[in-house]
């Protein structure tokens, strides 16, 4: 009991040594560093850079990355979309075999 009288005491005690403000407060959006727009801008850069139309033809290839065991396979439209997305993304993705990837989450078509 008077642990938490105590407590309740020392609560109000650092609510009003703190003060309450009327003044509304005020702070400026958040704006990136230099180097992150950068990045984004050479990111779209790449990306305009890499475009390319491929066929809508659906021919499903489920792709990995050899260097790394942990990757998860992807599949992907076809072989077209798969190389944009290398261009894309800066990967080495592979094929793995045709058709979809067992338990992939989803299809890049485009």
């Amino acid at each position: 009991m008077r642990l938490t009288l105590a407590l309740g005491a020392l609560l109000l005690i650092v609510v009003v040594e703190a003060g309450v403000t009327d003044k509304p407060v005020t702070t400026k959006p958040a704006q990136a560093s230099q180097s992150v727009k950068d990045a984004i801008k050479a990111a779209q850069q790449n990306k305009k850079d890499c475009q390319r139309q491929c066929p809508a033809i659906y021919e499903p290839i489920c792709a990995h990355d050899p260097a790394d065991t942990s990757f998860k396979p992807r599949t992907f439209g076809n072989q077209c979309v798969l190389e944009t997305h290398n261009c894309e993304m800066g990967t080495k993705l592979v094929m793995k075999n045709k058709g979809a990837c067992p338990g992939s989450e989803g299809v890049r078509v485009s």
